[in-house]
């Protein structure tokens, strides 16, 4: 009784915290594409000079915000649309997206056959975070590892590595909450571990992150089909 309890307060928070993403991100972009608006619209009558890259400056981190913030209310959206996702060939295809990409080389051990029931846009863009955070975590000169497994008959599991800091021990307990972030700057939002979680736990898995000697591991375990 105590476990069912647990697993619908842990679904009600979900919903709660995805209904809060999308209002807060439809806010955000409205403000964001007022800055982008303006500062393309000064760009057109500055000189150039210091001032007009300023300009422009402000107006790529604007874009690039509003581009961030429509990917949150995707992600947060309350309906999965869910189907036959090939584990192995995703990862393939979100590495292969994010080669030209600047940051630590990314190398795939193992392997997997398997498949998960799955959305598979949220599949995609929840290793697309893990991975993003490790290389900006790792240093240039050490790779981060995206090792693919089978654990028993149940799990398939997308773990990525690096060499990073880890987090510092009064991060490392909320982590995973929203508004919580080590990085600066237009990425430091905060909701991408938030939804990574929530993705997993929605999609019947869960999200798992440890220190193993100087190593970082952030795993998602998915159920196999």
């Amino acid at each position: 009784m105590a476990d069912e309890l647990d697993v619908a307060l842990q679904d009600a928070k979900h919903a709660a915290l995805s209904l809060f993403a999308r209002r807060v991100a439809h806010d955000l972009n409205n403000f964001a594409t007022v800055i982008r608006t303006y500062s393309e619209l000064l760009m057109a009558d500055a000189p150039p000079g210091p001032a007009y890259e300023d300009l422009g400056e402000i107006h790529r981190a604007a874009d690039a915000m509003v581009a961030y913030l429509q990917h949150i209310a995707e992600f947060s959206r309350g309906e999965a649309r869910r189907a036959q996702v090939e584990v192995e060939t995703s990862v393939a295809a979100v590495l292969k997206a994010l080669q030209d990409e600047a940051g630590a080389s990314v190398f795939v051990d193992g392997g997997t056959g398997a498949c998960v029931h799955a959305d598979p846009t949220r599949f995609a863009d929840t290793v697309r975070e893990l991975v993003r955070n490790a290389r900006e975590a790792s240093p240039l000169d050490r790779p981060v590892v995206v090792r693919l497994s089978e654990e028993g008959p149940t799990w398939v599991v997308v773990r990525v590595t690096d060499e990073g800091p880890g987090f510092a021990p009064e991060i490392d307990e909320i982590a995973e909450d929203p508004f919580v972030t080590t990085k600066q700057g237009i990425r430091g939002a905060g909701f991408g571990l938030t939804l990574a979680s929530v993705f997993a736990r929605r999609t019947g898995g869960r999200l798992v992150r440890e220190r193993v000697a100087d190593r970082t591991h952030v795993s998602v375990w998915l159920p196999m089909m």
